[in-house]
């Protein structure tokens, strides 16, 4: 997968809480290099139309996405961890 591409899915994810499937992200990735290069202003205001769900295609995750470690079903445990 590009770069840009991962790049933009990964900042969709965290900043907006969306997972975008690659094709459904690659208007944003766009937007960020017509950001890069001057193009568009950072004061523009721009609607970038997200489609698709990553569910679809987890595979990309797996470069991407830290593991999300097991933790025992006992009362406390998640609190702890958090804490």
């Amino acid at each position: 997968m590009p770069r840009r591409l991962s790049s933009a899915i990964v900042l969709l994810a965290s900043k907006e809480g969306v997972f975008g499937e690659p094709s459904g992200v690659a208007g944003l990735a766009g937007l960020m290099r017509l950001l890069d290069d001057g193009t568009i202003d950072s004061k523009d205001k721009v609607l970038v139309p997200i489609t698709g769900s990553g569910m679809k295609d987890l595979s990309m995750l797996e470069n991407e996405a830290k593991a999300v470690p097991a933790i025992e079903p006992l009362p406390g445990t998640l609190e702890r961890l958090l804490g």
